[in-house]
């Protein structure tokens, strides 16, 4: 298998609220009040795509030396 093409798609959001009251002046101007909530989002999603080798690639992987460090760790890996 080879990688053919790799695709990250990435999105980035946010998002903003408030209330609020104001000074009434029949009320002898009583402090107005302020609230709030925020969000931010983030996404990132990559996306690889597998191709499997053939022809002289397959040819040239099948046929070249094993690393014995590579066959040691798959006996060792019951």
């Amino acid at each position: 298998m080879t990688v053919s093409n790799i695709t990250v798609n990435t999105s980035v959001g946010a998002s903003a609220s408030s209330t609020g009251t104001a000074f009434v002046p029949s009320t002898n101007l009583s402090p107005g009040s302020v609230s709030g909530t925020g969000g931010l989002t983030f996404s990132y999603t990559p996306i690889i795509t597998f191709v499997p080798l053939s022809g002289e690639q397959l040819a040239r992987e099948m046929m070249s030396p094993i690393n014995t460090t590579n066959i040691e760790s798959l006996v060792s890996a019951n």
